[in-house]
């Protein structure tokens, strides 16, 4: 019992054990493996992820510093906790923070160098690109021929340039029925350089995204960082320590790659100055504020035309679309409409049709003559077979209604039907 409770010593407070022994779970390495990793990379190489595990653990001078302290001080180092026991182990090894920074150079610095050397070439290319485009040319003269007519004799007309920052203003600029903007319209002008120096101005387009500052920022970091491995490469035991081999390798590899690195990016650095300067920027401009408007105008540029090509399609597929030809229209509704509009409409032609009659009744005193009747009859049916194909049924009627034919056929059925119940009344008297 007694020497299970001595193993709990601890001389640092629980939070800091518990990131501690978070850290060293991730390593899954024993504390004497640890030490001879760092001692000797080469041969007991750590993962990137180990590497950023151990530094993240390793203890501060003063804990380093109070855990001797405790050993020399008679204190049993089998007592002491997890955390206490790991610190006590590297303790004795010499520069241990800045030497594994050193370690954490050799393995990130490459990629970082060539990632930031892409990026340099990017952005010399765009330069170069956007200087030699004389489609581009073309569409910024044609912006400033378009805005000094609209200007035409006012203070801001006869301009011999504009700023790039007023590309994006074409969009704003509305015609008289707001249908279309001066950037839609500048689409129809320039549709040949559009394409040209869409195509030209593909390597700027994938420059615009890079900023010098935040590049020139990555730069001094990784000189830093070769910095940090030459000061530790000068500091070690030579080329017998394993620790210094290691380095001196890796300086004499990367070294020259930083100082061509560096040589490159001045100039990248020049070729956006000319490239401001050659457009009337600023000679501190960043790409945002030189590649990026260009770029920008001419996607926009590309996006209009295709809003026009939409429009011109959609013109033309309402032209061609087939005229109506079916029947004549009255007032919203058709002269012979279906279904229940057609049956509205015998109604109301019925209506009329018994108006008239009433009409010719009280002027004439009886009416349409049966003879006037039969030929009204004969006319509709003569109608009718004529247009059997092409009109339906609820159409017939309609137009038999508008003829006074249907009424008159009406008149006919109800005689004979009164004529034969005279006659019927007449046999049946005399039986």
């Amino acid at each position: 019992a007694t020497k299970k409770a001595a193993a709990s010593v601890q001389l640092f407070d629980m939070k800091r054990s518990n990131n501690v022994q978070i850290a060293l779970s991730r390593l899954k390495l024993g504390d004497a493996a640890i030490k001879q990793a760092i001692l000797d990379p080469t041969s007991h190489p750590l993962t990137p992820e180990q590497l950023g595990a151990l530094v993240s653990a390793l203890p501060t001078a003063e804990e380093a510093e109070q855990v001797k302290e405790f050993a020399a001080g008679g204190g049993d180092a089998d007592t002491l906790g997890r955390v206490e026991s790991f610190f006590l182990q590297l303790a004795d090894v010499p520069r241990l923070a800045p030497r594994l920074q050193a370690l954490q150079v050799t393995q990130q610095l490459p990629e970082q160098l060539a990632a930031l050397k892409a990026e340099v070439a990017t952005v010399v290319k765009g330069c170069a690109a956007v200087k030699a485009s004389k489609a581009l040319r073309r569409l910024l003269q044609r912006v400033l021929g378009v805005g000094n007519y609209l200007n035409g004799p006012s203070n801001r007309g006869g301009a011999s340039g504009f700023k790039l920052a007023d590309l994006a203003k074409l969009v704003q600029v509305k015609s008289a029925d707001s249908k279309t903007t001066l950037l839609h319209h500048l689409a129809t002008l320039v549709e040949a350089d559009l394409a040209t120096a869409t195509t030209e101005l593909a390597a700027a387009e994938a420059a615009r995204g890079v900023s010098m500052t935040e590049k020139k920022a990555e730069l001094a970091k990784i000189g830093a960082s070769l910095k940090l491995v030459q000061n530790e490469m000068a500091a070690g035991d030579g080329d017998a320590d394993p620790f210094v081999s290691k380095l001196r390798t890796f300086n004499i590899k990367h070294a020259p790659n930083h100082a061509a690195l560096q040589t490159s990016f001045a100039e990248a650095e020049a070729a956006l100055k000319e490239l401001a300067v050659w457009l009337a920027e600023k000679p501190t401009a960043d790409i945002a504020d030189v590649i990026g408007p260009i770029s920008s105008f001419v996607k926009a540029l590309a996006q209009a035309a295709k809003d026009n090509a939409r429009e011109e399609e959609a013109e033309r597929r309402k032209k061609e679309a087939p005229k109506e030809t079916g029947p004549k229209k009255y007032g919203g509704v058709g002269m012979f409409p279906a279904k229940g509009d057609a049956n509205m409409m015998l109604e109301m032609q019925l209506k009329m049709a018994k108006r008239a009659e009433r009409a010719a009744e009280q002027a004439g005193g009886g009416g349409a003559s049966e003879a006037q009747q039969q030929q009204w009859l004969k006319r509709a049916e003569l109608q009718r077979d004529q247009s059997k194909e092409k009109l339906g049924v609820g159409d017939a009627l309609a137009s038999g209604a508008a003829s006074g034919a249907h009424f008159a056929n009406r008149r006919a059925k109800a005689g004979e039907q009164r004529r034969g119940s005279v006659v019927g009344q007449s046999m049946s008297g005399k039986l």
